[in-house]
């Protein structure tokens, strides 16, 4: 797994590819979205991008959509996901995000909304995912509690993605459960940092 970490590392510092390229065909919630810093930085999405190139899971669990961007990312480079599991806040742009995975090639994607259902059901999920991405900021107790669900639900020798690990609260966080776990993370220096675990 360190192998696998290590080549996504090595092809993340090339920044050799734009997200132009990458998401030629995004759906975006207006014309500017387009020209945002966030859309635009190397060390943004295509990060999620350079990770799916690397790996092959057949069942992803999202905690945190946002428009479906790091979903659409991830998928670009990974051709073997058959079922995309998001689970979130009730989200306004959920055709949006619906769409941009959609695009990017897995036709399976299921919701579960938070507002609805706040405590998530760890049974139901227990070893579901091949790999799980916490992709939104959320504050240290939520993140708290998504990680710890997001740990139970991922099988043996899978990958935990928690991005937004350079805010020093959150990091605090991350770093406590990583302890917790026993586990020494891997750093990426994207946008807001992500932190990658292996159950």
């Amino acid at each position: 797994m360190d192998q696998i970490l290590d080549i996504v590392a090595s092809k993340f510092e090339e920044r050799d590819i734009s997200i132009d390229v990458i998401l030629p065909n995004i759906k975006l919630l207006d014309s500017y979205s387009r020209q945002s810093p966030a859309f635009n930085d190397p060390r943004y999405l295509p990060f999620y991008y350079r990770f799916g190139c690397q790996v092959r899971p057949k069942k992803v669990l999202q905690i945190g959509s946002k428009i479906g961007l790091v979903a659409a990312s991830f998928l670009k480079g990974c051709k073997t996901v058959d079922e995309w599991f998001v689970i979130d806040e009730l989200n306004s742009c959920l055709n949006i995000v619906e769409s941009n995975i959609k695009l990017n090639g897995c036709k399976k994607i299921n919701f579960r909304f938070l507002d609805k259902n706040p405590i998530i059901d760890s049974e139901e999920f227990e070893f579901f995912a091949d790999m799980a991405i916490i992709s939104e900021k959320f504050d240290a107790k939520k993140l708290m509690e998504y990680m710890e669900f997001a740990w139970s639900s991922l099988k043996t020798d899978c990958f935990l993605i928690v991005d937004y690990v350079k805010e020093k609260e959150l990091n605090e966080t991350f770093v406590s459960f990583f302890n917790i776990k026993n586990r020494k993370p891997f750093l990426f220096n994207t946008r807001y940092g992500v932190g990658v675990l292996t159950r």
